[in-house]
């Protein structure tokens, strides 16, 4: 995968989850809960997860996810390379994690 594709996997993956939560947000909890926190939704979230690790590997699976719903602006990840030394990466934008991702992990 390329850094481009790479980028408009992760672009596409925020904005569906932005337009999903936002929608959502107007529910009201007793509705959400009545309709959405069943099995049916969960099986839908396992097989997107399924999905996504199956495409990307679990470890590149896992920066995705935490871009997704744990990244904050300014975030730094530390990386500790083989022999010594570590490396910083700040991600204030998807541009940052999709360098950041595409330096440590194989893209083509």
């Amino acid at each position: 995968m390329t850094p481009i594709k790479f980028k408009e996997f992760v672009e596409q993956f925020v904005e569906t989850e932005y337009k999903m939560t936002s929608w959502l947000d107007t529910v009201p909890e007793q509705i959400r809960s009545a309709f959405f926190d069943n099995d049916y939704t969960d099986s839908q979230g396992y097989f997107i997860t399924y999905l996504v690790e199956t495409f990307l590997g679990d470890n590149l699976a896992e920066e995705v996810f935490w871009f997704l719903y744990d990244w904050k602006p300014g975030a730094d990840i530390y990386v500790t390379k083989e022999g010594g030394g570590s490396i910083t990466y700040t991600i204030n934008n998807i541009d940052d994690f999709v360098a950041y991702c595409a330096t440590e992990y194989d893209f083509d």
